[in-house]
């Protein structure tokens, strides 16, 4: 079992450490474990409060340490209140107790029960979180917004207003999508109850699709088919039909949206007309609203009669689980599959677990089907009840009920209201203090929450090793038993004999009770103590003996009264006599609630990964950061949201994003896209294409870089350049003198492009700026080869190493780069599309087998050849074609690797003029060797280049 400390940083992310988080409880100098100094009372937990954590109040919630369950709480929707001298004191009686069961790892057999119980939680009142019919929301920025649909006043919500969600639908106005909300608290208390409307969506840009119809010439462009245009910028006016080959040329005017789609203006050259084209379309809308509000939402332990929406289209319904021979419940076989939208119903409280489903454990419900929207299987069966994993990516809630408030719950030891580690438990409530101290104000105004662990069994060993750690030789865990029935006061004049044993175990000198009040007074004098005692939340006040003793000795209108005061208030939290259930005896054990953490190693920057291997994220995450720990599995899972979509398993090829775990950085957001846009290429590989990606993902990544989009027309040159611009920035190596060589042949190309694009094919080989074109070509070839044999070698990943992931270049042939690199290299161009180039190229590859292999090189090049017709130099196709056919049987000859082919293949399967020049022969050249590049270029010269007057020369000069 994985522990986590009961908050987090106010920034969201874990703790770094033990120490850490340790130096925040010291902060609070009221409630310390062991021993409170402020009542001279045993305490068996700790405070966190508005002193140490203050985001604990209303930003941040405390959350659960581990999987459990809640097996009582008592929740309500409004403060307990006393007074003390004429003043009210507002205070929570609010609680959760969550029950844990860990088994010990060398003996599954033997199992632990402990209890965590969060104390003075804040009630489900204002200024809290409280029970709502819709979503709430708060927002994390001020936010403009208008009174009236999209038309109205505007008017400006502060940050930190919340907001609650209606029923209307979105509206679309300027290509974002407003939806109204009600105002329910603003700083000012303006604008409440109020209907403002806001944008929650914006549209992303439209597809571009002149292409598909616009030939591009040097002066104007031409219809490439019939095309429907308009004379305004209208579409439900009608069009007019143009021919194929008309001439337009664009026109300077603002494009104008319709509906749906883009117009832009034309000038129609035959008769000087304006028109206007459907140009692009928007076809999709990213979530606006996400950008500047934050949900406030109650703990969803608390909903438990749930209604609820699917997510997905498919999602598995399936039958009862089943108990494994490890004591776990493994999720039943699938039995329906949900059609997306589908309606649930479900009752945490009734048929909820924890299940094992692809060997994660998996939160499922016994769900009633909506019968309005029936589901059947392949037989025709209709579905009434079936099992659903009910976590928050697979549905969305469409409404739920809350726990009775105001009442105690007991739901007993086979509770299934399960909870897992880190899920929101709760914030801090009012607990105000009275103060009877003269010169003092009567109350004091606090926020806090008591966290404690329990347990009615003494904590085993392996217990104690794993969540404390192994003890210090020099500081030994101290075992106590209260067997002298200690009330749990110190009684300064007579202590008793179980804080005479506390005192003793610090090791400091003295046993009256003021040594003894001196030596516990620490706030981790008790940190090693595992200690039985009489709970404080067991036995009314009534049975505290040592109240009227205090009164007696004291003998102060004033503190009587203040003693009159605490004790309705504790009778008031009194709950463990109501949990009787639980079979929990007044006496429980108590230990030190902060887990021992082991020590991990963090990354200072945010990475990309391309996997090698299939792995256990667990197995990543000890690679990655030395622990398995909990917290680090969280942060992977996380960063990695792509791993939805493989089901929680990472696999050869796939992505994944290496990130600080103990702080968050800036970077993550663009890594997170950037990640997410290759996961979706990936996934278009079959199991043995990824597999192939994951040991040659650099190699074929590079490649794709070094080559313009085939659908980008011409030789487009400048691709080229910044494509291998990116590529050499990237690793931050030579990209001065290899970006100054492009240019300065992408400036020839240009050049020659312009020339060459109309010439036909039979006098191409003629003509003038086509032999210079060959002869730059093979300067550039030696050039740009000289540059990579220099500094293309697998060293070069060094510069980009992190002391605290070196084995991540170790393990195979992983990859790893720096996506602050990868941002500032893909600036000029579309990351996506270079990669889906990357990924189509381990699809033409990622072939089994030597003659499976040849088969499939020689049905790439046939490809290749016949879908160079429309190129402007076919004859480099053709070209390309035989030096490569020459020197993949060479090759194949003397056993080259799939690597060399794949360096070979990789160019000549994007179907472009210069990939032999630019993407093949330098990188082959360097993994391929010099023979074969040699036999190809002979080859090449013999078909294409000698020709009779060439030979009758060479003739001439033997003879």
């Amino acid at each position: 079992m994985m522990f986590l400390y009961p908050f987090n940083q106010k920034n969201g992310s874990p703790y770094p450490s033990q120490k850490a988080f340790e130096s925040v409880l010291q902060k609070e100098s009221i409630g310390h474990f062991g021993f409170n100094a402020s009542n001279l009372c045993w305490h068996g937990g700790v405070h966190v409060s508005h002193n140490n954590a203050p985001w604990l109040k209303d930003e941040s919630p405390l959350q659960a340490i581990a999987d459990g369950v809640v097996v009582a709480c008592r929740i309500s929707d409004t403060y307990q209140h006393s007074t003390f001298e004429g003043q009210t004191l507002d205070y929570s009686s609010d609680f959760c107790l969550i029950q844990h069961t860990v088994a010990n790892p060398k003996q599954s057999e033997e199992t632990f029960t402990f209890y965590a119980l969060y104390m003075h939680l804040a009630p489900l009142c204002s200024p809290h979180r409280e029970v709502s019919e819709h979503p709430r929301y708060r927002l994390r920025t001020s936010q403009s917004a208008k009174m009236v649909e999209v038309t109205g006043e505007s008017v400006s919500l502060d940050k930190g207003t919340i907001i609650e969600a209606t029923n209307e639908e979105i509206i679309k106005q300027n290509g974002y999508g407003f939806k109204p909300f009600t105002v329910i608290r603003t700083s000012s208390g303006q604008w409440e109850e109020k209907t403002v409307w806001l944008a929650v969506e914006k549209d992303d840009p439209p597809s571009d699709i002149r292409r598909r119809f616009l030939g591009d010439a040097e002066q104007y462009q031409a219809l490439l088919h019939d095309n429907k245009a308009w004379i305004e910028p209208d579409l439900w006016q009608p069009p007019r039909s143009l021919k194929r080959g008309s001439r337009v040329k664009a026109l300077s005017l603002e494009p104008v949206r319709c509906g749906d789609y883009l117009m832009h203006a034309y000038k129609l050259l035959d008769s000087e007309e304006t028109v206007w084209f459907v140009t692009g379309k928007y076809e999709s809308s990213s979530s606006f609203f996400d950008t500047y509000a934050d949900s406030y939402q109650l703990p969803n332990w608390l909903l438990t009669k749930v209604i609820a929406r699917t997510r997905t289209e498919g999602l598995s319904g399936r039958s009862d689980p089943k108990n494994n021979t490890q004591g776990e419940l493994e999720a039943g076989a699938v039995a329906f599959h949900l059609p997306k939208d589908t309606l649930l119903r479900f009752d945490k409280t009734q048929d909820c677990s924890l299940q094992k489903l692809n060997g994660k454990m998996r939160l499922m419900a016994r769900c009633q089907l909506d019968p309005t929207t029936p589901v059947k299987n392949s037989s025709g069966q209709l579905a009434r009840e079936v099992w659903v994993c009910v976590e928050d990516e697979f549905i969305e809630v469409v409404q739920a009920d809350a726990v009775p408030l105001n009442s105690l719950h007991c739901f007993g030891t086979r509770s299934s209201l399960v909870i897992s580690a880190g899920d929101a438990i709760g914030y801090l409530g009012r607990y105000d203090v009275a103060n009877a101290e003269e010169n003092k104000p009567p109350v004091t105004v606090r926020h806090q929450v008591h966290f404690e662990l329990l347990s009615n069994e003494k904590p085993p060993q392996f217990f104690i090793d794993m969540y404390l750690g192994e003890a210090d030789k020099e500081n030994p865990y101290f075992v106590l038993a209260d067997n002298s029935g200690c009330d749990g006061f110190l009684d300064l004049d007579e202590p008793s004999p179980f804080f005479q044993q506390l005192s003793a175990h610090t090791g400091k000198q003295g046993t009256s009770g003021f040594d003894i009040l001196r030596n516990l007074v620490d706030w981790d004098s008790e940190k090693t103590v595992i200690a039985q005692h009489e709970s404080e939340w067991a036995v009314k006040s009534s049975e505290k003996a040592f109240l009227p003793k205090l009164v007696e000795k004291v003998n102060k209108p004033r503190f009587t009264a203040l003693i009159e005061h605490e004790k309705e208030r504790i009778d008031n939290m009194i709950w463990l006599p109501e949990v009787s259930k639980l079979g929990l005896s007044n006496n429980v054990w108590n230990w030190w609630p902060i887990h021992y953490v082991e020590s991990t190693d963090d990354v200072n920057d945010v990475y990309l990964v391309i996997m090698d291997e299939d792995i256990s994220i667990e197995d990543f995450a000890q690679q990655t950061y030395h622990s398995k720990d909990k917290t680090v599995i969280d942060h992977i899972l996380r960063t990695n949201p792509h791993l939805k979509r493989s089901f929680h398993q990472i696999v050869a090829g796939m992505p994944m994003v290496v990130s600080p775990y103990t702080y968050s950085h800036s970077g993550e957001a663009d890594a997170l896209s950037f990640a997410d846009k290759l996961m979706t290429e990936f996934l278009t590989l079959n199991d043995e294409q990824k597999a192939w990606y994951g040991k040659n993902s650099a190699l074929v990544n590079h490649t794709a870089l070094m080559l313009p989009p085939s659908e980008s027309g011409g030789i487009g040159w400048n691709d080229v350049v910044v494509g291998s611009t990116a590529a050499i920035a990237s690793y931050q190596i030579i990209h001065d003198s290899f970006n100054n060589r492009l240019e300065q042949f992408a400036q020839f190309m240009d050049e020659a492009n312009k020339e060459l694009q109309y010439v036909d094919k039979a006098n191409l080989k003629s003509h003038p700026k086509y032999k210079a074109y060959r002869q730059e070509l093979k300067l550039l070839e030696q050039d740009l080869k000289g540059i990579f044999k220099q500094y293309w070698k697998p060293s070069y990943l060094k510069e980009l190493q992190v002391p605290s992931i070196n084995e991540l270049f170790n393990v195979g042939n992983r990859q790893l780069y720096r996506t602050a690199d990868f941002a500032e290299s893909f600036r000029a161009i579309n990351a996506a599309k270079v990669f889906k180039g990357a990924m189509k190229t381990s699809r033409m590859l990622g072939l089994a087998g030597d003659t499976a292999f040849l088969l499939g090189a020689r049905n790439n090049i046939m490809n290749m050849w016949d879908s160079c017709d429309t190129n402007t130099l076919t004859e480099d196709c053709e070209k390309a074609f035989i030096k490569n056919g020459t020197s993949l049987v060479v090759n194949y000859q003397v056993g080259t690797s799939i690597m060399t082919y794949a360096v070979s293949l990789a160019p000549s399967s994007m179907g472009l003029s210069l990939v032999i020049g630019i993407g093949g022969t330098m990188l082959w050249g360097y993994y391929g060797g010099e023979l074969t590049d040699s036999i190809g270029d002979v080859v090449e010269y013999m078909v294409f280049d000698l020709t009779i007057e060439d030979v009758k020369n060479k003739i001439k000069e033997f003879l």
